[in-house]
């Protein structure tokens, strides 16, 4: 794909159910290549995911807390965010205003275009409106490429702890901003 194009970015629909279970997967399968098994990838089905992405839509308090990104009709990036569901690190107590985005995957084709900080920019612009001052996320540390991405927004990077995934060990990291507004405000100087 070269040139420009244009990336319609909107609130998730239940009919974006399929599309967004399509872009996780391709999105794990090019991600997690050497730090998951080959055939758990290979085995990975986006039919038997968008019913749980279905729920999840269905039930968000509000529409914003989950944007799709839209390229002739097909959707080709996802961000999911809301209250930080958990403490994610472990030395640290769940604090109030701390929210958390729960996922951002972008299709493989379509990664390098902003999308990603475009519908990052979209959730935690709408995160810190209502109220939420701190950010994090937890992602599997072995993504040498996602991990550049969330340091280049200034994400300050935790120590990698152990996780398991689809029952095999891995590890994650978190990453977090303290102060959601400066984060926005870094995504916002990105989208120039």
């Amino acid at each position: 794909m070269s040139g420009s194009f244009s990336i319609d970015i909107r609130p998730a629909v239940t009919s974006d159910a399929a599309g967004i279970s399509k872009v996780q997967v391709e999105a794990w399968r090019d991600a997690y290549v050497g730090i998951l098994p080959d055939q758990s990838l290979i085995d990975m089905n986006p039919g038997k995911a968008a019913p749980r992405w279905m729920r999840i839509i269905v039930q968000m308090s509000d529409a914003r807390q989950f944007c799709v990104a839209e390229y002739e009709g097909k959707t080709v990036g996802f961000c999911h965010g809301g209250t930080q569901r958990r403490v994610l690190d472990p030395t640290r107590r769940r604090r109030p205003g701390a929210a958390e985005i729960y996922t951002l995957y972008v299709d493989p084709n379509f990664q390098g275009f902003g999308i990603g900080s475009a519908l990052m920019l979209r959730v935690s612009h709408y995160l810190g409106e209502v109220g939420f001052t701190s950010l994090s996320l937890s992602m599997l540390s072995g993504n040498r490429i996602a991990r550049r991405f969330y340091e280049h927004l200034g994400g300050i990077a935790g120590e990698e702890s152990p996780s398991v995934v689809m029952g095999i060990p891995t590890s994650e990291v978190l990453y977090r901003w303290p102060d959601i507004d400066s984060l926005t405000e870094r995504l916002e100087a990105v989208m120039g």
